[in-house]
């Protein structure tokens, strides 16, 4: 188990390791846990999507580009309804149509 709050306290290595970043994020109950890795992993999609299974109102730190991506808005939505608040306009219609089918 690694604490997100452990994270600062770890080497630049370890950091930067996507393995560390996917842990850390997938076993936080904070959706904020997300800001205390790298913030090179805001725009790395498997990352994203396991903080997001974790917590949806992780969405709202992502990079811009990921927040794009219906797929991770879909998931993110489904855990947190207030993550609509972080969908862009277009990513917003597709959604918006997708769950209408």
């Amino acid at each position: 188990n690694i604490s997100y709050f452990a994270v600062k306290y770890i080497s630049k290595e370890l950091q930067n390791d996507l393995d560390i970043a996917i842990a850390v994020v997938s076993q936080s109950h904070h959706g904020t846990s997300i800001r205390e890795i790298h913030s090179n992993f805001l725009k790395n999609y498997e990352v994203a999507l396991a903080a997001i299974r974790r917590n949806g109102s992780s969405f709202q730190y992502l990079s811009p580009k990921l927040r794009q991506n219906r797929t991770l808005a879909i998931e993110a939505l489904a855990k947190d309804g207030n993550t609509l608040y972080y969908v862009n306009e277009k990513t917003h219609q597709e959604v918006y149509h997708y769950i209408n089918l």
